[in-house]
């Protein structure tokens, strides 16, 4: 809600008196504020008592007045603001815990380190503990609840590596690439302990990643900073700061723009991804162009300053109204005198309780201020090129702790909208070195998506990650994935077919340097016995065609077949699952059986069938002479052999009303025998010649097969 300062001082103003409130500008309206509610309370007791003396010069106004002083002492415990007495300890590094002690700790909605929101946890109404924010410097602690705040007496020493070196461990940080004028801040909006990576955008928009896991430095998209229903534009140019000034516990964003103005959104709810608008004036703050901010404590008196980067080569500075407003008011328009496009980050870098202010600018590079002293609003300008930085244009800094190992990052915005990070104290990035493979071999037949290994990498700067890729034209680079650091097959690999793989990995660390090497993938051979599910046709006899079904016909070969044990006559592999055998002359009734490299298996019976006459065909009618030839074929249901060392097989004819035989010539191995009969002198036959029924064997045999 809103409240005015008591109408009844106007006419006072006239008579030279001035209000205690009017010592800061623009106090006309006040937001009402939880922490502020004695002092209202006090003034306007104030107020009315100056009121009552100079316009009432009687005992009753007196009375009135101690009246109303008596009423205020007893609403005054009501209001249980919050107290701090002490806390421990009372010095520590970016993410150590500090226990807090006080009283009136229910309700607790912030704790501040400075202008950072730390977690915490409320333990009792006269105990808490929170930690230390990653890139806190020596500041007073805040703590506010729904009845009020408190203010540390002395502030919480944080102590850090002194080193001002700082080394480029990442090109194209998280693969954050925004268009164009990359502005980077880090918070954690939703308490959940992985940092939130805001982006400002040349498009005006606001890009926000999320950390993969607590520390890591691997970020995800989650999409553009929205209202709920619209994203957040600010035009062009967008800038971006996180904070949460009046300590409820709601995070605002502060939004540069292009034509100078500063917009704040805040959260719905604690921890909500979506923001509403608060103001377009912020402070009433108007650059020329481009404004950017970055909050800060340089006083150390729990008042928040604003340091705004412009256009323009000049440094404004603002302050906060009191203790936990979120209103600020101009204290100097020109506090700073660089060059153009400022952007502007506070952090004690060093650890020496003095902050330090740096300042990208327009072409590229880091400014580098600092106290004069602590406490001081004092900056001395340490150099023009901190630590030779370039951005190309438009550099934007942003500090904190991503991997929480206590070394600052520093995220520098790029004029060409990716994000460079550099960490304090590093080592130069060098290339890895090797890469090794936890698995250099796969079992053949197994299902695509088997796992052949572990990814590591061999690298000169301890804590580096690294990314997997394949690298090369390596034609079999195809057969396999990674996926993080593992590789996994794309295929059923088949030993027969191929025993050996080749292909090239690239391992790239944040820094973007690589490594790229060979590796063979030997594919296992496996025992494939091979397997009979059905045959046909089942029965037959020698020359009978026989279409086997079954596995592994093809993956260990050599590949027989036999029938009851003798092989067959000939074997046909169509597949891997299919083969046609051809049964042997001497087949005889038993198990059909295939056998490869890897063993054997049998099947089902094949019956022999004894071979049988289906029909015979005569000669032509004809007239036929002494010596002319008459061939019966006798054809049988299989080819049949015919042996004659015993004899010759014969058929019996009757020419006129004399026998006669017709005698095997040929066909042996196939289905057709022919039989001969030579006419002779005084054969006679008017009405045909008769074919007997009976095929006389004369010591030879007939049997079946080819």
């Amino acid at each position: 809600m809103r409240l005015w300062v008591d109408a009844e001082l106007g006419p006072l103003n006239k008579g030279g008196f001035v209000p205690c409130l009017g010592y800061k500008r623009n106090m006309t309206v006040l937001k009402s504020e939880p922490t502020f509610a004695s002092e209202l309370l006090l003034i306007l007791f104030m107020q009315r008592l100056i009121l009552f003396t100079l316009l009432a010069r009687r005992s009753r106004a007196v009375i009135v007045a101690l009246a109303w002083l008596l009423t205020l002492l007893a609403a005054l415990p009501a209001l249980a603001q919050p107290s701090i007495g002490s806390f421990s300890p009372t010095s520590g590094a970016s993410g150590s815990t500090v226990t807090i002690y006080g009283s009136g700790f229910s309700g607790v909605t912030s704790v501040r380190f400075g202008e950072l929101s730390a977690a915490y946890t409320v333990n009792s109404s006269s105990q808490l503990t929170a930690t230390v924010p990653r890139a806190a410097s020596t500041q007073k602690i805040n703590v506010t609840t729904s009845a009020g705040y408190a203010l540390s007496a002395s502030a919480f020493t944080v102590t850090r590596s002194n080193s001002l070196t700082y080394t480029l461990v990442a090109s194209n940080f998280a693969g954050v690439s925004v268009g164009g004028n990359a502005a980077p801040t880090v918070g954690d909006l939703n308490g959940n302990g992985r940092l939130d990576l805001l982006v400002g955008r040349s498009d005006g928009t606001i890009s926000r990643y999320e950390q993969t896991s607590a520390n890591a430095t691997t970020f995800t998209s989650l999409g553009s900073l929205s209202d709920g229903s619209t994203t957040i534009d600010m035009g062009t140019n967008s800038t971006v700061s996180i904070l949460d000034a009046d300590g409820d516990g709601l995070f605002s964003v502060i939004l540069g723009r292009a034509d100078g103005l500063v917009y704040e959104y805040e959260q719905g709810s604690e921890g909500s991804g979506t923001f509403s608008l608060v103001t377009t004036a912020l402070g009433d703050i108007g650059t020329t162009t481009n404004s950017s901010t970055a909050f800060t404590d340089l006083e150390g008196d729990g008042l928040l300053e604003i340091i705004v980067g412009k256009g323009d080569n000049y440094i404004g500075y603002f302050e906060q109204y009191w203790l936990n407003s979120p209103s600020f008011y101009r204290i100097n328009s020109n506090y700073l005198s660089i060059t153009s496009n400022e952007h502007p980050t506070c952090v004690d870098l060093d650890g020496n309780g003095r902050i330090d202010v740096l300042f990208g600018e327009g072409g590229g590079s880091i400014y580098r201020f600092e106290q004069t002293s602590a406490g001081s609003t004092s900056l001395s300008q340490l150099t023009s090129s901190f630590n030779s930085i370039s951005a190309g244009s438009n550099a934007k800094p942003c500090v904190t702790d991503l991997d929480g190992d206590g070394l600052l990052d520093l995220l520098v915005g790029r004029g060409d909208g990716t994000i460079d990070r550099y960490e304090q104290g590093g080592s130069t990035n060098s290339a890895p070195t090797n890469i090794s493979l936890s698995g250099s071999s796969v079992a053949e037949n197994q299902a695509s998506g088997t796992t052949v290994g572990s990814l590591s990498t061999t690298d000169p700067n301890a804590g580096n990650t690294f990314t997997y890729s394949f690298a090369g034209s390596n034609a079999d680079n195809g057969s396999f994935s990674i996926a993080g650091n593992t590789l996994t097959t794309n295929a059923s690999f088949d030993y027969e077919a191929q025993s050996s793989y080749s292909i090239r990995i690239r391992s790239t660390d944040q820094g973007g340097l690589s490594f790229e090497k060979d590796f063979t993938i030997a594919v296992n051979d496996v025992a494939e016995l091979p397997t009979i599910s059905s045959f046909t046709p089942t029965s037959g006899g020698g020359g009978t065609v026989v279409t086997i079904t079954g596995t592994h016909f093809q993956d260990a070969q050599p590949t027989s077949v036999t029938f009851n044990g003798v092989a067959a006559a000939s074997v046909n592999i169509l597949s891997n699952t299919s083969i046609q055998a051809t049964a042997p002359s001497n087949v005889s009734t038993g198990p059909v059986r295939v056998t490869n490299a890897d063993g054997n298996v049998t099947g089902s019976t094949f019956t022999v069938v004894p071979p049988a006459v289906s029909s015979v065909s005569v000669p032509a009618n004809a007239t036929y002479g002494v010596g002319q030839n008459l061939s019966f074929t006798v054809n049988f249901n299989q080819a049949v052999t015919v042996v004659t060392t015993g004899g010759t097989p014969t058929i019996a004819l009757t020419v006129g009303s004399t026998a006669r035989t017709a005698s095997y010539v040929s066909g042996s191995g196939s289905a057709a025998l022919v039989f001969r009969y030579t006419v002779l002198a005084g054969d006679l036959d008017t009405d045909g010649v008769a074919l007997g029924s009976t095929l006389v064997l004369n010591g030879g045999t007939i049997r079946n097969g080819s």
